[in-house]
C-alpha cells in the first residue's frame, strides 16, 4: 500500500527496465485542488502529480503565478498546503489558477493546478472521531459518512483525512464531490457501490474493500481523481474497479489513481461509452495465478466486454510482470473510436502467454489508435500486441517481445522501433512502413507471415524475411543510448530523412515532423536543438485541461498555440451547444448544453483540426 506516495514504488522499477529511463523527463497535466472555506494552516490539498508517476528523486517545485496573498505553498514532493491562518474567503478566491512548475537535472514543465474553494453552504464533514453525530460542520461532524443518508443532491461531503471510515451512499445523486479535509494520509474507506447517478467527483480517497473497491452502477459523468483502490487479494473474484451487469455507463474519468492487490482483473468494465482512463497506474493484478486461457475473463489489468464508444487510456502504467499471464488490455466486444496513447504497458510473465493489448477476434474494435506507447516484455513466449480489425499502430517501441505484434489483416504498422524482439511483426495483410528494427541476435527477424511492405524499414543487421522488393536499409541506428533505454536518434543515424510513403505528423515524444528534408523512420524525430524537450502541441493529441465551473464546462488549452475556434456538438451530431470564448485559450459550455456524449473540433490558425469526445465530468 502506496497510500501517502501512490507512485513513489516506480523509482525501483526503473533500474529493473532501462527502457523507462526516457520517460523519466517531467511531465505535468492541469490539476485540480479542493479546498474548504475554514481550511487551516498545514491542511493538504493533495499531491500535484507527475508523469512519470514521480519516478525522478531530484524532483522539485515552486509556484510561478496566481498565488494571490501567499495563500498556499508546494514541498519538494508535490504536496500542496493552506499557508496561510484565517482560512478562504469563498466569495473572493472560488478559483484560485497557480502556474507550477516542477524540475529535475533532465528538464522542467509547466501547468496549472486550479484550487476551488468550497462553497460553505454545500458542505457536510466527516470525521469518525467525533465526540458526536453532529450536524455536518467542521466543528460538528459527522461520525460515520456511510450513515449520512441520500439521495444526495448539490453537495460536498469531506471526510476527515488519516482516518478509516464509511463511504457516504451515492445512489440516485446528483452534483455531489466527495474528497479529503485536514491533515494526513488520504482517508479510507470500505469498498463501496453507488448508480442511478450523475455529476459526481470523487477525490483524493483510499477505497480499501473486501471484493470490491468501487461498484459503479448505471451513471453519468463520474469523475474519480487521485485515488486509490485494492481489494483484499484472497477473497474470490475481487476486482478493484467493476463496472458491469448491463448499464450503460457514459461519461466516466479515472485520472492520476493506483489500482492494485486485485486478485484477477484490476478493472473489469462493460458498456461504457466515453471512457477515459489517465495517469493511472495498475500492478499487483491476478494474484490467484491463474493460468490464461482466451475464454477465462480474469486476471487482466483492464477486461472491457460488451459493447463501448470512445474508450480512451491515456499516460498510464499497466504492470502485467507481477501476474501470471493473461494482458494488460483485453477488449471484447464492439469498440468505436478506442484511442490507446503514451502509455507504458509491462508484459505477463514468461510461459503463461499472455499479450499487453488484445483485441479480441470475435469482438469489432474500429478506427482505433495505438499511438506512441512503449510496451516492454517479461518473457520471449510473449506477444505485445495481438489485433484482429482495422486500425494504426504508430510511434510505438516494442522492447523484448517473443512477437511485438501479431493479428489479422488491414490495420497499418508504422514509425515503429523494435529493439530485441524475434518478430517485430506476425501475420497476414497488414502494412509494414517506415518501421525501424534493432536485432540483439542473429535468430531475431523483423517479419513472420506476409504483411504488405511499403516506404522505408531499417534493420540493424541483413534479415531475409522482407520481400525481395522492399526498400530496406541495413545499418546502426545509431541510438542515444541502448543500454538506458533512449532510443533516439544521434547525428549520422541511417533512419534520419530517410522514410518514404505515409509518415505521421509527431513522434513518439510528441516532436512535430519532418526536422530535416524528410521524415525519419521509427518513432523518434531526430531533434538536435530539443534533445531533452517533450513537446506537446501535437494535433493528434492536445492537451484539454476540462473542468466544472458553476455546472458549466470549462476548455483550457495548454499547448502553445491555442485553437482559432472551438466548436462542440453531440455526438450523433444532431445538436450543437454554445459555446463563449473566456480568453485566448479558455472556453465555457453552458449547464444546457451537457446533456449526452459530446465532442469538440478545434480549429488552429494553420488550418489543422483536432477532435475528440468530453471524458466525463
Amino acid at each position: 500500500m502506496l497510500a501517502s506516495r501512490p507512485f513513489g514504488a516506480i523509482a525501483s522499477l526503473a533500474l529493473l527496465f532501462p527502457s523507462l529511463a526516457l520517460a523519466d523527463q517531467p511531465w505535468f497535466d492541469d490539476q485540480t485542488f479542493f479546498a474548504p472555506p475554514d481550511a487551516q494552516v498545514g491542511d493538504d490539498l493533495g499531491r500535484f502529480m507527475a508523469r512519470p508517476f514521480d519516478s525522478l528523486p531530484d524532483l522539485t517545485f515552486r509556484i510561478l503565478s496566481g498565488n494571490r496573498d501567499g495563500l498556499f505553498a508546494i514541498d519538494d514532493s508535490g504536496k500542496l498546503q493552506i499557508a496561510v491562518e484565517g482560512g478562504l474567503d469563498h466569495t473572493d478566491h472560488p478559483f484560485d489558477t497557480l502556474v507550477l512548475e516542477a524540475s529535475s537535472t533532465l528538464g522542467k514543465d509547466t501547468a496549472r493546478a486550479v484550487v476551488r474553494t468550497l462553497d460553505p453552504d454545500r458542505i457536510r464533514y466527516f470525521d469518525p472521531d467525533a465526540a458526536s453525530g453532529g450536524d455536518g460542520s467542521r466543528s460538528k461532524p459527522w461520525k460515520d459518512a456511510s450513515k449520512f443518508k441520500g439521495p444526495h443532491r448539490h453537495l460536498d461531503l469531506l471526510l476527515r483525512r488519516g482516518r478509516s471510515q464509511g463511504f457516504p451512499p451515492l445512489d440516485s445523486a446528483v452534483d455531489v464531490l466527495v474528497t479529503a479535509w485536514g491533515q494526513g494520509e488520504r482517508p479510507v474507506t470500505p469498498g463501496t457501490s453507488w448508480g442511478n447517478s450523475r455529476d459526481i467527483f470523487v477525490d483524493n480517497i483510499h477505497f480499501l474493500g473486501g471484493a470490491r473497491s468501487i461498484t459503479l452502477g448505471t451513471a453519468e459523468n463520474t469523475t474519480i481523481n487521485k485515488c486509490e483502490l485494492e481489494t483484499d487479494p484472497t477473497v474470490s473474484y475481487a476486482k478493484p474497479f467493476f463496472a458491469g451487469g448491463g448499464p450503460i455507463h457514459v461519461n466516466t474519468l479515472m485520472s492520476y489513481c493506483e489500482i492494485h492487490n486485485a486478485r484477477e482483473d484490476a478493472m473489469m468494465v462493460s458498456g461504457m461509452h466515453g471512457f477515459t482512463i489517465l495517469n493511472t497506474w495498475m500492478h499487483d493484478v491476478n494474484l490467484a495465478s491463474i493460468q490464461p486461457t482466451v475464454s477465462e475473463g480474469h486476471g487482466d489489468g483492464i477486461q472491457h466486454t460488451g459493447n463501448g464508444k470512445h474508450f480512451v487510456i491515456r499516460g498510464s502504467l499497466i504492470d502485467r510482470g507481477n501476474g501470471h499471464g493473461k494482458f494488460c488490455i483485453i477488449l471484447q466486444g464492439t469498440h468505436d473510436g478506442l484511442t490507446i496513447e503514451g502509455n507504458v504497458f509491462i508484459g505477463a510473465q514468461d510461459g503463461f502467454g499472455g499479450a499487453a493489448l488484445y483485441l479480441a477476434p470475435e469482438g469489432n474494435a474500429s478506427e482505433y489508435i495505438v499511438r506512441g506507447n512503449r510496451f516492454i516484455a517479461s518473457g520471449r513466449r510473449t506477444t505485445g500486441i495481438y489485433t484482429w480489425n482495422d486500425g494504426i499502430v504508430e510511434n510505438n517501441v516494442f522492447i523484448g517481445w517473443g512477437t511485438a505484434a501479431n493479428g489479422g489483416p488491414d490495420k497499418l504498422y508504422r514509425h515503429n522501433t523494435y529493439v530485441d524482439c524475434n518478430y517485430a511483426y506476425s501475420g497476414n495483410g497488414s502494412t509494414f512502413e517506415n518501421n525501424l528494427m534493432y536485432f540483439a541476435a542473429d535468430t531475431q527477424k523483423s517479419l513472420g507471415g506476409n504483411p504488405v511492405v511499403k516506404g522505408r524499414n531499417l534493420v540493424s543487421r541483413a534479415d531475409n524475411s522482407f520481400p525481395k522488393s522492399a526498400d530496406v536499409i541495413v545499418g546502426d541506428p545509431l541510438f542515444v543510448d541502448l543500454a538506458r533505454g533512449d532510443f533516439r536518434l544521434r547525428t549520422g543515424s541511417p533512419a534520419i530523412d530517410a522514410a518514404v510513403g505515409s509518415t505521421t505528423a509527431w513522434d513518439h515524444l510528441g516532436i512535430q515532423r519532418p526536422q530535416g528534408k524528410a521524415t525519419d523512420v521509427g518513432a523518434f524525430e531526430f531533434d538536435e536543438g530539443s534533445r531533452t524537450a517533450v513537446h506537446r502541441n501535437r494535433v493528434s493529441s492536445p492537451r484539454w485541461s476540462l473542468g466544472r465551473v458553476d455546472h458549466a464546462l470549462r476548455i483550457h488549452w495548454s499547448g502553445d498555440t491555442p485553437p482559432s475556434r472551438m466548436l462542440v456538438r453531440s455526438l450523433d451530431g444532431s445538436r450543437r451547444a454554445h459555446v463563449r470564448r473566456l480568453d485566448r485559450a479558455t472556453w465555457a459550455v453552458p449547464a444546457s448544453s451537457l446533456s449526452g456524449v459530446l465532442v469538440f473540433q478545434a480549429e488552429f490558425p494553420d488550418g489543422s483540426k483536432a477532435s475528440g469526445v468530453f471524458p466525463g465530468m
